[in-house]
């Protein structure tokens, strides 16, 4: 008798073992790509913030594919996931993801780059207009006159629009007075080094002027910039800005080949992703700034501050 009893013990505790196991948070993290550095810290420190509240994060770079994002949305799903947060490969096709949340009662917050047209339980990003601003505002106080050349980012993120209506909210009371003139305006397809290198090298091939500022929507876009000058033999560089502070961008301004970047904390932004989707997941109230429209719903969105980097603060701004 005292033996069945003991069999029976163990088996409540085998069971409710298992049962512990199987309520683990399960956190779905999902990325564009890992080619800009920023990715794989941020992955990380999302995944240390979801670990010490004991869940798990299930991690996936679809590698700048959007069928493959979606299947990885479903495999993840399918795995048990809670939430999943997903910087969208193309911020348009993506809500067919949100469409396949919603079914399973799973939670979706779109981390840095919005989905368009569909039902979001958060968006959490900086504010990309004002980061438009800041780069024009930064451009017209140090070119006031001259050709300007404004290189997007893909016109599939609706991210990339936000930056460009910032730029043109600054920009165009000087292109009205005829103070500025912008030769060559385009988006740059997954705001890729190569496609921006490709784009300037025609420019200076055609152009009879020397152009006085690019305004490169990112480090990765001012890269390829400064790659095709140089590869054209222009080493007195025009105006350069961009976005995200890497370690490239770093380097070249300290050299002086890139005029500014646009600092936004990405650990930051990945802690309050986790902490929030954790929140979320526990049916509790989320802390946000505002609703943004995107398309078809306001989606409360938390929108993280930044600051500008150039040579004049590079050796004393801490960065982290």
């Amino acid at each position: 008798m005292k033996t069945n009893f003991h069999i029976f013990l163990s088996l409540v505790f085998i069971i409710t073992a298992c049962g512990d196991l199987n309520d683990k948070t399960k956190v779905g993290f999902m990325v564009h790509t890992l080619n800009d550095e920023r990715w794989s810290i941020e992955r990380d420190v999302f995944t240390s913030v979801i670990e010490q509240d004991g869940g798990e994060v299930l991690f996936s770079n679809a590698e700048q594919n959007e069928r493959a994002q979606f299947h990885q949305a479903k495999k993840m799903i399918d795995a048990g996931v809670d939430a999943i947060v997903i910087v969208p490969v193309n911020s348009k096709t993506a809500a067919s993801i949100s469409r396949l949340c919603a079914k399973n009662d799973v939670k979706i917050i779109a981390y840095d780059i919005i989905i368009d047209n569909c039902d979001l339980d958060l968006y959490v990003s900086f504010d990309n207009v004002e980061i438009g601003r800041m780069m024009a505002r930064y451009a017209l106080t140090r070119k006031t006159s001259g050709d300007y050349v404004l290189l997007w980012g893909d016109s599939n993120m609706k991210v990339a629009h936000w930056i460009r209506e910032g730029q043109m909210d600054v920009l165009d009371e000087s292109v009205k007075s005829g103070n500025i003139n912008i030769v060559y305006k385009c988006f740059v397809d997954g705001w890729s080094q190569r496609e921006a290198c490709h784009k300037v090298q025609k420019i200076v091939d055609y152009s009879e002027k020397d152009i006085d500022a690019y305004i490169a929507s990112s480090d990765g876009i001012a890269a390829g910039v400064i790659e095709s000058l140089e590869m054209s033999g222009i080493h007195d560089m025009p105006l350069i800005t961009g976005q995200d502070a890497s370690t490239t961008a770093l380097a070249y301004i300290r050299q002086g080949r890139q005029n500014m970047s646009v600092y936004k904390s990405f650990k930051d932004l990945a802690k309050i992703a986790a902490s929030e989707t954790l929140k979320l997941i526990n049916d509790q109230q989320v802390d946000y700034d505002t609703l943004l429209f995107n398309g078809r719903v306001n989606v409360k969105s938390v929108l993280l501050k930044t600051s500008i980097i150039d040579q004049d603060n590079l050796e004393t701004l801490a960065l982290n």
